[in-house]
């Protein structure tokens, strides 16, 4: 049986009354107030040698072996992360003061003082991006904690519940799955680059030139990607696309594609794909969320 993996981008927060909001702490250490906790178990695999993350869900067996998704990242400088295996028990829901009078989105703690989150910000305001910090995403360059893309460290926030296994170890030779990552560069020239380009905020300007993820008309609906079954990686791949802000069609050699989750093309069913769209030239990146149907 073929089966390939990608990945799960939404939140799925605890299930209240329509009628009630439910109320989320500032600092989580309750499950109950968690919003991640209705998510599968994952482990988290952070390769401080190769400044790169992977999540793992589980298996038939229940050992987590299966790849889900991989963000690039920036370790401590000087190896100031330290190896070993911990677990998140504490998350932030909101800004996250850090050493320096500095804020982060998406923080989660485990290991004391070692966190996972984004970029740096100068103040609590999204267009206060440290954009030089950001640019050495790839490489050693924090002070012990493990930096993201906004967009990637929501995600650990957003499926990564209280309890989730945090294994830093170093491997230089090893890629792991899914190959070599793209990571995004913003231009010190850009009127922009106070914001994080992956962040998901619907004021974040970068929203006006960067890329956007489609579907081809043949097989597809909306976000909708029906296939036979049988149909292989390369099926999947034809019929995403990645246009210019404007609405032009990039050519297939100025994008490139990368598709996360867990989907069988050999078993019919419904399937969430996760997928990431670079422009070669600017490196910008568009992330998108479809729905994979696979049929007899």
């Amino acid at each position: 049986m073929a089966v390939f993996f990608v990945v799960i981008m939404m939140c799925n927060c605890m299930a209240v009354k329509a009628t009630e909001a439910k109320e989320i702490p500032f600092k989580i250490t309750q499950l109950e107030d968690d919003p991640a906790a209705d998510k599968p178990d994952y482990e988290v695999h952070i390769n401080r040698a190769q400044n790169f993350t992977v999540v793992y869900a589980q298996d038939a067996m229940g050992e987590f072996t299966v790849p889900v998704i991989k963000f690039t990242n920036s370790t401590g400088r000087n190896n100031w992360t330290p190896l070993g295996s911990y677990t998140i028990y504490e998350k932030y829901s909101d800004w996250k003061l850090m050493k320096g009078n500095v804020y982060t989105q998406g923080a989660v703690r485990f290991n004391h003082g070692v966190m996972s989150h984004s970029g740096y910000y100068y103040s609590m305001d999204k267009g206060s991006l440290a954009w030089k910090e950001f640019n050495k995403l790839g490489q050693q360059a924090s002070s012990g904690c493990v930096r993201s893309a906004a967009i990637d460290s929501l995600w650990i926030y957003n499926n990564c519940k209280l309890g989730t296994p945090m294994i830093v170890y170093d491997d230089p030779n090893d890629p792991g799955p899914f190959g070599e990552l793209h990571t995004v560069k913003i231009p010190e020239d850009s009127p922009y680059r106070g914001w994080d380009p992956t962040d998901p905020d619907p004021e974040n300007p970068w929203r006006e030139v960067r890329p956007i993820l489609h579907l081809t008309s043949n097989g597809a609906n909306g976000k909708v990607l029906t296939l036979p079954l049988g149909s292989s990686i390369e099926d999947v791949e034809a019929r995403i696309g990645l246009f210019t802000s404007e609405g032009v069609p990039y050519t297939t050699e100025d994008y490139d594609l990368e598709i996360y989750g867990i989907y069988d093309l050999s078993t019919p069913g419904q399937y969430e794909l996760y997928v990431r769209g670079f422009d070669l030239a600017t490196t910008l990146r568009a992330d998108e969320t479809f729905v994979l149907q696979v049929i007899p």
